[in-house]
């Protein structure tokens, strides 16, 4: 029988967890916190993070009250046994929903070296192809998988089950389409389709070690909250002036005139 160890953050989310304690304002901490826990925020996150920093410099209106900031933290970190360990798709089988492939078929491949797939048109290669892009990490990926357009049309997402190899420890995973497991994340998917990308299509290739798309992300949360922040002030200015212009003034002063 395999141990496992106790599960830990990986390094990087370490360090920046003790990063943002030493130096970030515990509003920037709570938008730290909300990224790790949802990847991006909404139009109401910035609102309040916009309140938060606001009360930290004690501008807020006597009439609001300051959210509860919950800073980033130990338990709000994801936690994994097999962080660093190598990652092998093995089998996929248990096929639902996509294309015309058969739901009781086994597809192995090999946990070192090369596994080659071979069959004629229309035997299910791409289908399989579809199911790794899908699941693993792919630069590029078909809109969607369809169903079998011979059988009665389904509402029930493409599904099937890949056993893995995740350092020493074997492990099931039960995918539906549209899902992404966290195990699967360090697996790359990649074709002709995928190619496509890095010769034909104006875009930049670029690889961020996991944990570090925090900070342009952070950036860009500071970037909506000062924005939030100077719409407030343009509309604060608008109405102390609409008050300043209904005053009646004597005009014989100096202010007045």
């Amino acid at each position: 029988m395999s141990t496992v160890a106790d599960p830990k953050p990986s390094a990087v989310l370490a360090a920046i967890l003790k990063w943002s304690e030493s130096k970030l304002e515990p509003w920037k901490r709570d938008a730290l916190r909300r990224l790790m826990l949802h990847g991006e925020v909404s139009e109401d996150d910035i609102n309040e993070l916009a309140l938060c920093c606001l009360s930290g410099h004690g501008v807020l209106h006597e009439d609001e009250k300051t959210p509860a900031i919950t800073p980033l933290a130990q338990e709000h970190l994801p936690t994994s046994s097999h962080f660093g360990d190598s990652v092998c798709v093995e089998t996929i089988s248990e096929v639902q929903n996509v294309n015309a492939l058969a739901k009781n078929q086994k597809v192995a491949f090999n946990s070192s070296g090369l596994t080659v797939i071979f069959g004629d048109n229309a035997s299910g290669k791409s289908s399989y192809a579809r199911i790794l892009k899908h699941s693993c990490r792919a630069r590029r990926r078909d809109d969607e998988i369809r169903s079998n357009i011979y059988e009665p049309k389904t509402k029930e997402p493409a599904s099937a089950t890949l056993d893995c190899l995740v350092g020493k420890d074997k492990i099931s995973i039960s995918w539906e389409d549209g899902e992404f497991p966290e195990e699967l994340k360090s697996v790359s998917c990649f074709d002709s389709d995928c190619a496509i990308v890095q010769v034909r299509d104006p875009s930049s290739i670029d690889f961020t070690p996991f944990g570090l798309d925090l900070f342009p992300k952070l950036v860009d949360v500071c970037k909506r909250v000062k924005a939030a922040i100077g719409k407030r002030i343009s509309e604060t200015s608008a109405v102390q002036h609409s008050k300043f212009a209904a005053l009646e003034l004597n005009q014989q002063t100096a202010v007045g005139k």
